[in-house]
C-alpha cells in the first residue's frame, strides 16, 4: 500500500498509510469533528486495521498532550495493531510501557491499546479519541461501551467502532442509532469498496461460501445470531428409496458416522456419478461387530466403492474392525475437529444451496438439515451444531459423503488436522 508522509519536526517525518475512498470519506474532516459517535459496518478485507493504524498516529500528533485508544475483542487482534504501531511511531516515542501497551509521543500525546476480554479495561482513563475493532465480537458489548462512554467526557472525545456484523446484538443497535440520531453517523461498506480487493477474489469467496456467511462476511449484511446452515433442503429432497443395488458401471460411495449407544449410527449411500442419495439407514443399540456387519452388507449390495467413516473418538478398533470386513472397499477414516467438520459442512451447504445433489426424501434427515445452526464465536470463527434435543448424525454422515465426492478431496487415507 503507498504511504503519506506526515511531519512532526522539520527532520522528522511519520509515514502513514493512504486511506482509500470509503476511508476518507469515513473520517471526513477529522475524527474531532462532527459527528462524534461512527459506526462502520464493513466487509472482511475493507481495510478498517489500516484505518485505525493512519488516524490514531495522525490525532495524537496534531493533538498535543491528548490521549487516544485502541479497544480490541482479544488480544489476538490488539498484538499485530500495536506492533504496527510501535514500527510507525519509533521517531517519536519518548516511553513505551510495553505491559501496558502505551507509547508516550513527543508533544505529551499517548495512544493505549487495550483488549476488551475485561469490558472494564479502559475505565478510570480519560480519552480525545477511541477506536473499538470488531464490536460484534466483544462479549459483554454493552457493559464494555458503559464503561467506556465516561472516558470520553472530559475532552468531549470521539468514539469509532469499525467491524463485520454478526448477528443483532448490541453493535446492532448501535448501528440503528447511527441511522437516525443526531451526533450519530453509521457507515454501510462492502468488501468491493477497498480497491485493493480485485473482482475476481471476492467472486472466487462468493462461489466458495454458502451464501449466509458470503452476505455476511462480504457485503457485510447482519444476519440472525443463530440460523440455518442449510439453505434449500427442501428442494432437493426428492428421491425415493430404490432397491438396495448398484447399477452397472455406477461408482457408489457412502458416508458412515458411528455411534454406540446414545446417538444413531448413519450410513449414507450415494451413486458418486449422478450425486444421487440412493440408501439412507440409521441405528442404535447394536455392538460394534452387528454394525460393521450391517456395513459390510450394504457394501456387497452396492459393491461401495468408497466409504468415509468419523474417526473421531472411535479408536483404532472399530477402523480396524471395517477394513477387515471391507477388503474390497477403501475405507477411509475422518479426524473431525472443530476446524475440519465447519469447512466440510460449509462444503455440503454451498453444494445443497446450488442442487449439486440431490436427497432422499427422508423425514429425519430433513429435520437435521433444517435444525442445524451456526454461532459465530467471539474467536471469529462458527461453531456448528443441532439445537438442543435434535440429533446431527444424519448430517455428519452427508458431509462425509459429499467430502470424498468433491473431486479435490479424493485421497487413499485421510486424517485432517488444523
Amino acid at each position: 500500500m503507498a504511504n503519506v508522509a506526515y511531519g512532526v519536526q522539520n527532520d522528522i517525518t511519520i509515514r502513514l498509510p493512504k486511506l482509500h475512498d470509503a476511508q476518507r470519506e469515513i473520517v471526513g474532516e477529522g475524527l474531532h469533528t462532527a459527528p462524534r459517535y461512527r459506526i462502520v459496518l464493513c466487509g472482511r478485507r475493507f481495510g478498517k486495521t489500516t484505518l485505525a493504524l493512519s488516524e490514531l498516529p495522525k490525532q495524537a500528533l496534531r493533538n498535543n498532550g491528548r490521549s487516544y485508544a485502541y479497544l480490541a475483542p482479544t488480544y489476538k487482534y490488539l498484538t499485530p495493531v500495536w506492533d504496527q504501531l510501535c514500527r510507525t511511531l519509533a521517531p517519536v516515542v519518548v516511553r513505551k510501557l510495553e505491559n501496558q501497551h502505551r507509547l508516550v509521543l513527543i508533544n505529551g500525546s499517548t495512544i493505549e491499546c487495550w483488549s476488551l476480554d475485561n469490558e472494564d479495561a479502559a475505565r478510570g482513563r480519560g480519552y480525545a479519541g477511541v477506536i473499538i475493532d470488531e464490536p460484534a465480537l466483544v462479549k459483554r458489548l454493552e457493559d464494555a461501551w458503559i464503561a467506556i462512554r465516561p472516558t470520553l467526557s472530559k475532552d468531549r472525545g470521539w468514539i469509532l467502532f469499525t467491524g463485520t456484523p454478526s448477528g443483532r446484538g448490541f453493535f446492532y443497535e448501535l448501528y440503528l442509532r447511527g441511522l437516525s440520531e443526531p451526533n450519530w453517523r453509521s457507515y454501510h461498506y462492502p468488501t468491493s469498496a477497498n480497491p485493493y480487493i480485485t473482482p475476481e477474489e471476492i467472486e472466487e469467496a462468493r462461489l466458495m461460501m454458502p451464501e449466509r456467511l458470503f452476505r455476511q462476511e462480504y457485503l457485510a449484511e447482519w444476519i440472525d445470531d443463530a440460523g440455518g446452515v442449510f439453505r434449500g433442503v427442501q428442494k432437493i429432497s426428492v428421491l425415493h428409496p430404490r432397491p438396495h443395488s448398484s447399477a452397472p458401471d455406477h461408482r457408489y460411495i457412502a458416508g458412515v458416522d458411528l455411534a454406540r449407544k446414545e446417538d444413531f449410527t448413519v450410513v449414507s449411500v450415494f451413486d458418486a456419478d449422478t450425486r444421487e442419495q440412493v440408501y439412507l439407514e440409521r441405528f442404535n443399540q447394536l455392538s460394534w461387530n452387528v454394525q460393521v456387519g450391517r456395513l459390510a452388507r450394504i457394501a456387497a449390495d452396492y459393491q461401495l466403492e468408497t466409504i468415509a467413516y468419523d474417526a473421531t473418538g472411535v479408536g483404532d478398533a472399530v477402523g480396524e474392525l471395517i477394513s477387515n470386513q471391507l477388503l474390497s472397499t477403501r475405507v477411509l477414516p475422518v479426524l473431525f475437529s472443530a476446524n475440519t467438520k465447519g469447512e466440510m459442512l460449509e462444503n455440503l451447504a454451498v453444494a445443497i444451496e446450488r442442487g449439486e445433489l440431490k436427497l432422499l426424501d427422508d423425514v429425519q434427515q430433513r429435520t437435521e438439515l433444517q435444525a442445524y445452526q451456526m454461532d459465530k464465536l467471539p474467536s471469529g470463527r462458527y461453531r456448528y451444531s443441532a439445537p438442543s434435543g435434535f440429533y446431527d448424525d444424519c448430517v455428519s454422515a452427508l458431509a462425509l459423503a459429499w467430502h470424498v465426492m468433491r473431486p479435490s478431496s479424493f485421497h487413499d487415507f485421510v486424517i485432517l488436522e488444523w
